[in-house]
């Protein structure tokens, strides 16, 4: 087996924690195309790699019959990463989408307004401010159902 080469990009942001459930400015899968130009992918496979990858939030990639407020951008994110996979390929590079499902969602969202019993952990977390995230329970039947059919997909 060949081994995988990934390069990932200093310039792109990664993990960047926003108040909101998905900001399209903020989240890699629909920025990297920016990041990644023709040039960029061009350079990066010249350097020797086979690979990038991109932080994704399962939650705005993938849309959910249980919490409908999740993946409402869903076409957009998977549209920006189609597009950068089909180019990423031309230059022979793969792309891998880093995920972490379920990610903690900002403790003063809507989203808790509608699903309090499913929230499990508090945690402060610092992003210029201190904020209180909490993270959905993996143990109650709907956040299994959540996640249940979607790691079968991948």
């Amino acid at each position: 087996m060949d081994s995988i080469r990934i390069w990932r990009s200093p310039l792109t942001k990664f993990g960047h924690f926003t108040k909101e459930l998905d900001d399209l400015n903020e989240n890699e899968t629909v920025t990297a195309n920016k990041v990644y130009s023709d040039k960029e992918l061009s350079r990066i496979s010249k350097s020797g790699f086979n690979a990038i990858w991109v932080h994704g939030l399962l939650r705005n990639i993938v849309k959910s019959e249980v919490f409908p407020e999740l993946g409402e951008n869903s076409a957009i994110h998977q549209k920006n990463m189609k597009e950068l996979i089909s180019r990423a390929a031309r230059h022979s590079l793969k792309v891998f989408i880093f995920m972490q499902p379920p990610r903690g969602i900002w403790d003063g969202s809507e989203f808790w307004k509608k699903h309090p019993d499913v929230g499990g952990n508090i945690e402060t977390i610092s992003i210029g401010e201190e904020v209180k995230i909490r993270c959905l329970c993996t143990s109650t039947p709907e956040v299994k159902k959540l996640l249940r059919p979607r790691l079968h997909k991948m």
